[in-house]
């Protein structure tokens, strides 16, 4: 054998016994791991056990203050209705004077007479043998005109009731309701839990001690010891007017102390009963679930073994996990990504459109007026992309929910018919709507996404059609348990779709036919997203088409019907909306009030004053958080608007800063982000900062005002009626007006 190879044999026993050694290392290592997790399984069992019993003895006293609640009414019931019966007589006595004695007589014969009776005010017997030792002081309530329940140590309780004459007392009645009576109410409970019982006045001192309680279980319940019990139960005796806890005694062993309120009366049930006549089953239990957990700590090592013997295993899934970090990483920094996307997008989307409807609003020049109209729709189609987007990502994300609402079918369909008809006109087409006039119109469900399937296949046949028409059609089949059946249906004459490009119909991002199609605008998106919805909202789109020819498009939706009140001619609904179309008016003018707009884009800040200039509202503005802040310390502002991305100090650190400065006029003034981020959840997400509301870019004006007025002091809010026009000149105007918006509407 050769010095090499020696050499190498010598490597490799040193290498085995090194790898043995490592292993037996490992293997004692493991050894005293197991042990250790034995140890403290069993510790943790123990703490458990204790645990637990404590549990079980809170669960059995709260068992047993209501069962002593209970007794403490069933002894209510007996003992007042003696107070109950004196006065009904009482009154029967007031109404009757005349038959005095026939009363008393027959209520005699009902109660005996030693425990029934009459005195006058001065304590002379009228009916009766009167009170023992004439004590007047059982029946002072009495006297002073109310009834009462009095317990005296050796007679029992003594009911008295006054008997009036004109606002005076003229009689007292009184009923002994004796020791030996009160042992037979309490009879009812002897099967109960409730042990060795008494009755103690409010003061604490013992009324009664019942039958059958031992000698030291009598002078336990009077001792101090038992007394600093019910002061510990003081608390809840107040608020559940029953209590019990678990006390250790040092005369009577462990016990549970009870005491409940006796309704009506001045007085308390008190006692206490033995664990072990109580909770004895409970202490089995609790030894129980301790034997299961030692056999749960067995199989926990052995489950401890196995799982070192599947290392690898875990090292796969640990990989596997870690993928999947990385990819809900990459998914956080795409919504992140399109959250930033929608902000710088919509920033400047929001000045096009705001400046847009100032020129709207304040300009009458036909050919201004055309231009801005114009720019509007390119706006909003714009938007409506970022729109597609934005949901598409939310679907991918499964944030996308629906949220049914109450709605109106008729308005819905209104809006589908204003929003399409200047698109097929422009391009010369023929729109026809047909509308079940029998069906019903007034539902529940998610209308916002049932006009945007609708929408989506709407303006597809729109794009996709040069010439000819476009049908609109709904329909309705009625359904059971209040559920109907809408039929969404857009049949066209357009291009049609090639048998072997269905498949690609529903992809995102997919253009079919790009050649004859490069000029159309759009996302490809539309159709994945209604798919999606509809899916979401139980349906799904169906679709049949001749390539060259047309296509038809629809889906069928259930929706609750709230009325079955038919729908009528939708056409002549459309077109009263159309001619009674109002001009834009404020919804309510405010020129107490002020407010502070921070933006740092100066171009948002003019929109937002523009857009409320009808109100009167004096707008104050600031360009960065901190000169917001600094204008916040000096001026009393009504409401806060804050555009959450700011270089330096963002919206979200101002808002908590203002909340943080105690001595800022402004600090709990209503603050309402107004912001470019229309992610999914964004509204929920700054109100958890702390903001009132939140309000998305671009800017609604009619949503902007609303909410102003929600916010507003309700002292600093005009309301004004629209302004009604009885000069023929200013009529004249306002029918150009609407004849220009007419127009408009037509295409």
């Amino acid at each position: 054998m050769s010095d090499t190879e020696k050499k190498e044999k010598t490597k490799k026993k040193l290498s085995k016994f090194s790898g043995e050694a490592s292993q037996a290392r490992l293997t004692l290592a493991m050894h005293w791991i197991f042990f250790g997790l034995i140890i403290a399984m069993v510790v943790t069992g123990f703490i458990l056990y204790f645990r637990m019993n404590d549990s079980l003895n809170t669960f059995a006293a709260k068992q047993l203050a209501r069962v002593a609640r209970s007794n403490a009414e069933v002894i209510s019931e007996e003992t007042v209705t003696a107070l109950e019966n004196l006065e009904f007589l009482a009154a029967q006595l007031e109404a009757q004077p005349e038959s005095q004695q026939e009363l008393l007589s027959s209520t005699a014969k009902v109660v005996h007479t030693e425990k029934f009776g009459c005195i006058g005010v001065d304590g002379t017997p009228v009916f009766g043998r009167g009170l023992p030792d004439n004590d007047m002081t059982l029946v002072k309530d009495a006297l002073h005109g109310t009834g009462s329940l009095v317990y005296r140590e050796g007679v029992g309780l003594v009911a008295a009731c006054p008997v009036m004459r004109q606002k005076n007392i003229r009689y007292v009645l009184y009923e002994i309701i004796p020791n030996d009576r009160i042992a037979e109410v309490i009879e009812n409970s002897e099967e109960s839990p409730l042990g060795y019982q008494m009755v103690m006045n409010k003061e604490g001192t013992t009324a009664y001690v019942f039958e059958g309680i031992p000698e030291a279980g009598a002078a336990f319940l009077q001792s101090s010891e038992a007394d600093g019990y019910f002061q510990d139960m003081f608390r809840t005796m107040e608020l559940n007017h029953a209590a019990c806890d678990f006390y250790s005694a040092k005369t009577v062993g462990d016990i549970f102390v009870y005491e409940a309120e006796i309704p009506q009366t001045d007085f308390f049930l008190a006692g206490y009963a033995e664990k072990d006549a109580v909770a004895a089953d409970l202490d089995r239990i609790a030894f129980l679930v301790m034997w299961v957990f030692g056999l749960l700590a067995v199989i926990f090592v052995i489950s401890a073994i196995y799982l070192v013997r599947v290392q690898v295993r875990v090292t796969k899934v640990n990989e596997i996990m870690m993928e999947k970090n990385r990819a809900e990483v990459e998914s956080n920094s795409k919504s992140s990504f399109l959250a930033s996307m929608s902000h710088e997008i919509r920033t400047p989307i929001n000045a096009v459109l705001g400046i847009d409807e100032m020129i709207l609003r304040e300009f009458d020049d036909p050919k201004l007026t055309g231009y801005a109209t114009n720019i509007k729709n390119a706006g909003n189609t714009l938007l409506n992309i970022v729109n597609d987007v934005l949901d598409y990502s939310k679907m991918e994300s499964g944030k996308l929910s629906i949220v049914p609402v109450d709605y109106d079918l008729s308005e819905l369909i209104i809006e589908l018919v204003t929003m399409v008809r200047p698109r097929a006109t422009a391009k010369s087409l023929n729109f026809v709507v047909n509308v079940d006039e029998t069906m019903p119109h007034i539902l529940h469900g998610d209308n916002v996404r049932v006009k945007q399937c609708a929408l989506n296949i709407l303006t597809n046949a729109i794009k996709y059609t040069e010439r000819g028409q476009v049908v609109f059609t709904v329909s309705y089949r009625a359904g059971e348990e209040g559920l109907g059946a809408f039929t969404f249906q857009v049949q066209d004459t357009g291009i049609g779709i090639k048998p072997e490009d269905m498949d690609r119909l529903y992809k995102p991002f997919e253009r079919l036919d790009e050649e004859k199609n490069h000029g159309i605008e759009g996302t490809g998106l539309g159709l994945s997203i209604t798919t999606r919805l509809l899916a979401l909202m139980g349906t799904k789109l169906f679709v049949s088409s001749v390539y060259g020819e047309g296509s038809t498009f629809g889906f069928t939706i259930d929706q609750f019907v709230l009325d079955e009140e038919p729908i009528g001619d939708v056409r002549a609904t459309y077109k009263k909306k159309i001619e009674t179309a109002p001009v834009y008016h404020q919804a309510f003018t405010a020129p107490d009030a002020k407010i502070l707009v921070v933006d740092d884009t100066d171009m948002n800040l003019f929109v937002v004053k523009g857009l409320l200039k009808e109100t009167k509202i004096s707008v104050d503005t600031a360009m960065s958080g901190e000169q917001g802040l600094a204008k916040l310390k000096v001026y009393d502002y009504d409401i806060v608007l804050i555009d959450h991305k700011m270089p330096g100090m963002d919206g979200i650190e101002m808002l908590h800063r203002l909340r943080r400065e105690s001595m800022n006029p402004n600090q709990h003034k209503p603050c309402i982000a107004l912001t470019a981020n229309a992610m999914s959840g964004a509204r929920d997400y700054y109100i958890s900062e702390g903001f009132e509301d939140y309000l998305s870019k671009p800017i609604d004006s009619a949503a902007l005002e609303k909410m102003l007025m929600d916010f507003l002091p309700a002292e600093k809010i005009r309301i004004e009626k629209q302004p009604e026009l009885p000069d023929p000149e200013l009529a004249k105007a306002v029918a150009m007006l609407k004849d220009r918006r007419n127009r408009f509407m037509a295409g």
